[in-house]
């Protein structure tokens, strides 16, 4: 089970910083230095959109299914990735690789949390986090060194026997707690398992965040922030946040984010400095592909 688990999180690691490696090479043999930021924008909108999502639905359908759902589709987008043929192709299975990648890092650790004893959790969670940090180095050197010597269409490719290892090994080793496991579901009614599904509070919850994250990515660079599509959007965005806000508040189903997680000062102080940790990891590494494109275009 562990090897499953920390394959996963190795992979979360890497391919968060693979792009920052392959970024240049990319723009450059597609001659589409405009667009390639979305390479790691369509990434960045599909995993953030999801991962809220996997913590739920992991309780509602199992963290078995939740962990091959993820592990699928990070695999499944990392081939396509591979294959892709145009820079619209590549963009679409990076969206797909985010679905993915939203879930490897949350369902490991909802899994560490169920089968791991108390007393040895904090073990599990420093090797995860120590395995995290080791696949964003790996990521961020040897990417630069594959894609300098056999090419960056392997960056992915390599990804692909890792993720069947995870799948592979998962099969055998994860299996969801009693509470959730496939006995207890068959003894429902399909319909009253699926109002469990706060489906109208995922939707919600997909939309703001894919409108924000799009919205702060044309502007200022493909549109001026005046531009009327850019202003549209962000309101859009924060309108549908609100929807979101008063669906969770009203739900009958289980809700995506309970808002009374989101009461007292130390999980708002929490969440801000996951916030600001994400904004500053994320910064870094757009303006260090950003820089490695400009200084490709300029060589070339």
């Amino acid at each position: 089970m562990s090897k499953a688990i920390f394959a996963n999180v190795f992979l979360t690691g890497f391919d968060g910083t693979i792009m920052a490696s392959t970024y240049a090479l990319i723009s450059s043999e597609f001659s589409a230095a405009n667009t390639a930021s979305w390479l790691t924008t369509s990434y960045l909108i599909t995993t953030t959109a999801f991962q809220p999502l996997y913590g739920r639905f992991s309780d509602i359908f199992g963290r078995r299914t939740c962990f091959f759902i993820a592990g699928t589709s990070f695999m499944i987008g990392c081939l396509g990735c591979a294959v892709a043929q145009t820079v619209w192709v590549l963009n679409l299975m990076r969206a797909v690789t985010g679905i993915g990648g939203g879930g490897l890092m949350t369902v490991a650790t909802i899994i560490n949390s169920d089968l791991i004893p108390f007393r040895k959790r904090g073990i599990y969670q420093a090797v995860q986090n120590v395995l995290f940090g080791f696949g964003s180095i790996c990521g961020a050197s040897l990417g630069g060194v594959i894609a300098d010597t056999i090419g960056w269409r392997w960056c992915f490719i390599l990804q692909v026997p890792v993720s069947l290892l995870a799948l592979g090994v998962g099969y055998f080793a994860i299996k969801n707690p009693e509470k959730f496991g496939h006995d207890a579901l068959d003894a429902e009614d399909q319909r009253s398992v699926w109002r469990k599904v706060d489906i109208a509070g995922s939707a919600l919850l997909i939309l703001s965040l894919s409108a924000q994250l799009v919205a702060l990515s044309l502007g200022g660079n493909e549109l001026p922030w005046s531009n009327v599509w850019v202003i549209t959007t962000l309101v859009g965005s924060v309108v549908l946040l609100g929807l979101f806000v008063l669906v969770e508040a009203k739900t009958k189903a289980l809700p995506i984010i309970p808002l009374r997680m989101l009461r007292g000062f130390r999980p708002i102080a929490t969440q801000l400095a996951n916030v600001f940790f994400g904004m500053a990891a994320y910064a870094v590494s757009l303006l260090w592909c950003q820089q490695s494109a400009m200084r490709s275009d300029s060589v070339c």
